[in-house]
């Protein structure tokens, strides 16, 4: 067995609120409650060295700051890498999705889980460097990391919003 494998090291910055948008609404899309608005600090950054590998008998896994995170239904990693398995479906039906499996080492500059959005910065990275693996759209990768929305800009608005069908709109 010789899985295919597909590797890229990103940087992703943290994000500071200007405006707070306090809450977050029912559901796994990580959507604002209201909104917000937030700046990029580029100094501070996650680097993520993300793996893709192709083949039977490999699992996911994420490592942070040197530490192994769990990789169950209960965690975003999970849902992260079950909405990144659907998008690849999504745009390769033939494709058999559960032989991919993604590897995250993620390292960063300042500290977690000090209000400085160190997730918004992990899930944009794994998002980023996901991206470039599959040659995805700034949309998809910014759908996929919905907790990393200021991917495309320096200031970001976060904005509560509903189509006329009363669906989400990023």
């Amino acid at each position: 067995m010789n899985p295919t494998k597909r590797s890229v090291t990103v940087c992703a910055p943290i994000n500071i609120a200007l405006i707070k948008y306090w809450g977050k609404r029912a559901g796994d899309m990580i959507l604002p409650l209201n909104d917000s608005i937030s700046v990029n600090v580029d100094a501070l950054c996650a680097k993520s060295t993300v793996e893709a590998c192709y083949g039977e008998g490999l699992s996911d896994s994420v490592s942070l700051n040197g530490k192994e995170r769990p990789v169950d239904p209960q965690t975003r990693y999970y849902s992260f890498f079950a909405r990144l398995r659907a998008i690849l479906q999504s745009r390769d039906p033939s494709m058999d999705v559960t032989k991919w499996h993604f590897h995250v080492t993620s390292e960063t500059n300042f500290p977690v889980s000090a209000g400085l959005a160190s997730s918004a910065a992990g899930f944009s990275a794994m998002a980023f460097g996901i991206g470039q693996l599959f040659e995805f759209d700034n949309q998809t990768m910014s759908d996929l990391a919905r907790v990393g929305r200021f991917i495309l800009l320096l200031f970001h608005p976060f904005s509560f919003r509903l189509d006329y069908n009363n669906k989400d709109l990023v």
